[in-house]
């Protein structure tokens, strides 16, 4: 333990416990996936019931470990062009004739699993490389079992003079793409990564696929979901855009979504999202689990509404604080400023607390379209309140590809009695926010 950390004097044995433990685990995330440097990882540890001596200790250490360089954010692929124009992201299209009923996909299912699924070939797996400016360095490989749910290298049975595989990615804005196996021709079993700093919360999926056959259908199997339910099972479908400037489209037909069959005991609580779907080309293609909004798409529209000369009237842009990540919390404020502030009340709102309910934040941005809007009944909530706009509240969690935790690992609903300024700031910001209102009030 004494070789791990530089700077291990600052350390509570029980915080040197649980960093390495989080180290040497098969699912840490994006901290790993992403060559986040590990300084920035090691603050998403807490302790459970700390002395008044780790609560010092642990702010100390916290407070050197944030003055560092900001995180080196994967790129993002769904940015508005600079006009701020609309990407066709919330007028989604629905294939025809592609609502399958539930039994459909599952039938499909049975009868994939009795052909030849042989190849076993691991075509795409995110590597962690220690950056050199990282503070800490992994410990060497532990001898004995293999850990429970710890991933393997499959042997690969792939067929000589095979073509050569799709490429696969997911190192962008809001990517979640952990592994694939290529299991025959034109099948694949998939695995999402876990959220941030935890071993799970597997549900919100977004990768890029290239080289793709489109005369060909493929079979897209991802098998490490935890929810036992979906709307998959009621007519949902993925969604798929051609390119970086295509429209986001549902497509794919025998959907099926439910309790993994035959996968080993490492899956057996896990369920599996089984699809068909034809790649429209050969370029670059991206899927998802619904049509994604990232930090890049909130900023465009937040540009655009400030450049627009009939709305930015109505309009100013803060920074509430800096997130654990780097980034910084947006805080929108809208009113009426013609009318006398001192006689209006104040409403505070937010959204995406959960990175993976997108539809958070296309709902958020219809509110803010309509609060800056003509309409006549926006016109009076503008006279009436000074409207106060958090509409991304885990920036962090966005841009990793998180489905429901913070950087920290954190549910950021379960921290509002005690956030902390380094771990949450978010939260709590927000909340001394409020509490500034509620006293204005």
């Amino acid at each position: 333990m004494d070789s791990f950390f530089e700077d291990e004097d600052g350390l509570t044995e029980t915080e040197k416990e649980a960093l390495i433990a989080l180290y040497d685990s098969p699912a840490v995330g994006y901290a790993k996936r992403l060559s986040i440097p590990d300084h920035r990882w090691k603050m998403a540890v807490t302790l459970e019931h700390p002395t008044e001596e780790d609560k010092a200790k642990d702010t100390t250490v916290r407070d050197q470990l944030l003055d560092k360089p900001a995180i080196a954010w994967p790129p993002a692929v769904n940015a508005p062009g600079p006009d701020g124009g609309d990407r066709g992201g919330i007028r989604e299209v629905m294939d025809p004739g592609n609502n399958v009923h539930p039994a459909t996909g599952a039938d499909a299912l049975r009868q994939r699993r009795s052909v030849n699924r042989s190849w076993n070939d691991l075509i795409y797996e995110k590597k962690f490389h220690l950056p050199p400016e990282s503070r800490g360095r992994p410990l060497p490989p532990k001898k004995g079992k293999k850990k429970k749910n710890e991933q393997h290298t499959p042997v690969s049975h792939r067929p000589q003079g095979a073509p050569p595989p799709p490429v696969f990615g997911s190192n962008f804005e809001c990517g979640n793409l952990s592994r694939v196996i290529q299991v025959s021709e034109n099948e694949f079993d998939m695995e999402a990564s876990a959220d941030f700093n935890t071993n799970g919360h597997t549900q919100w999926y977004y990768f890029s696929v290239e080289g793709c056959d489109p005369n060909r259908e493929y079979v897209f199997n991802i098998i490490n979901f935890e929810k036992s339910s979906s709307l998959y099972n009621e007519g949902l479908q993925p969604v798929i855009r051609s390119g970086n400037s295509g429209t986001w489209k549902r497509s794919g037909h025998s959907v099926w979504y439910g309790k993994n069959q035959a996968l080993g005991k490492d899956y057996d609580r896990k369920y599996t999202l089984s699809f068909h779907i034809k790649v429209p080309d050969s370029g670059i293609n991206y899927m998802a689990y619904s049509i994604p909004y990232g930090l890049s798409d909130l900023r465009g529209s937040i540009l655009k509404w400030l450049e627009c000369p009939m709305r930015s009237k109505y309009i100013s842009h803060a920074m509430l604080c800096t997130t654990m990540g780097g980034i910084d919390l947006d805080l929108l404020t809208i009113t009426d400023g013609d009318i006398s502030q001192k006689e209006k009340q104040i409403a505070a709102i937010s959204a995406r607390v959960h990175p993976g309910e997108v539809n958070s934040s296309w709902m958020m941005h219809g509110a803010i379209e309509f609060l800056l809007s003509d309409e006549e009944e926006a016109k009076e909530l503008r006279r009436r309140y000074i409207w106060k706009v958090v509409p991304m509240l885990n920036p962090d969690g966005v841009v990793l590809g998180n489905y429901r935790c913070s950087m920290a690992g954190l549910h950021l609903n379960r921290q509002w009695r005690e956030p902390s300024a380094t771990i949450t700031p978010c939260v709590y910001y927000l909340k001394r926010l409020l509490k500034e209102i509620h006293t204005q009030a």
